[in-house]
């Protein structure tokens, strides 16, 4: 078994026995069948209901499945000095890093199915149409499950503070969905250096404004839909990429 694939395995029992994603299943799950009932309490407006909170859940466990988990386990690593392991095992720090990566993702990429099947049962029970927006939005969520996944390894590995990482992932994820907003701010920055430090928030930050699917009048194209899986692919790819180099310079 390649190294990368063994240490995914192994960071998804990990959080599976630290019922992170029990519970992030869990309260997905009931936010769905939540959302259904409480379309009885809209009279004519039932099925806008349903998939907006469906849709707002979908995106929400897209965002704190790998921000959490890669929490979690970098308390977990301190705690049971997984990260020596991989300095006498013959296991570069590259497939270390890429497969806890693959671990972060499947768990997201995991929970987000279940959390579409579900939704899917529902419609299919009720009787309900399908619903144009359920791929895209999915689509979507996979790519910031991606796109956090590196992320979330990226800053778990450059910190030694679980807290101070965890705010670190909240604060990308806040600029991420504010970087329409950037441009403008940099335009008005009156203060001298300003204004280039945050072109450079712009550039560096996920644009996870455009992965706001859900909010579209209408659905997107497939060629927007494949845009975004190619931007999250390649951002991904470069964050894990400078992760495993941080790691090659870290002294654990």
């Amino acid at each position: 078994m390649r190294p990368d694939v063994a240490v995914a395995r192994y960071v998804l029992r990990l959080l599976f026995r630290g019922r992170l994603a029990l519970l992030l299943g869990g309260a997905g799950v009931a936010l769905i069948a939540g959302s259904f009932v409480l379309t009885w309490l809209t009279p004519g407006t039932e099925r806008r209901t349903f998939f907006d909170a469906a849709f707002l859940g979908m995106e929400w466990l897209a965002i704190l499945s790998p921000v959490l988990g890669s929490t979690i386990l970098q308390v977990q690593e301190f705690e049971q000095r997984t990260l020596w392991l991989v300095l006498v095992r013959p296991m570069s720090r590259a497939s270390f890093v890429r497969g806890r990566f693959l671990g972060l993702a499947g768990l997201g990429c995991g929970i987000l199915l279940a959390c579409g099947l579900v939704v899917a049962g529902l419609v299919a029970v009720s009787g309900g149409r399908p619903e144009p927006y359920l791929v895209p939005v999915a689509v979507a969520a996979l790519g910031e499950i991606v796109i956090l996944a590196a992320i979330g390894g990226l800053v778990t590995f450059a910190t030694t503070s679980y807290l101070t990482g965890l705010l670190v992932q909240l604060g990308i994820v806040v600029l991420g969905y504010l970087s329409p907003v950037l441009p403008y701010l940099a335009g008005k920055a009156v203060v001298p250096g300003l204004k280039p430090v945050v072109w450079a928030v712009y550039w560096l930050v996920p644009h996870l404004s455009d992965f706001a699917v859900r909010e579209f009048t209408e659905p997107p194209e497939t060629w927007y839909l494949a845009a975004l899986a190619g931007y999250a692919v390649l951002y991904a790819g470069a964050a894990v990429g400078v992760s495993a180099f941080v790691f090659r310079r870290r002294d654990v």
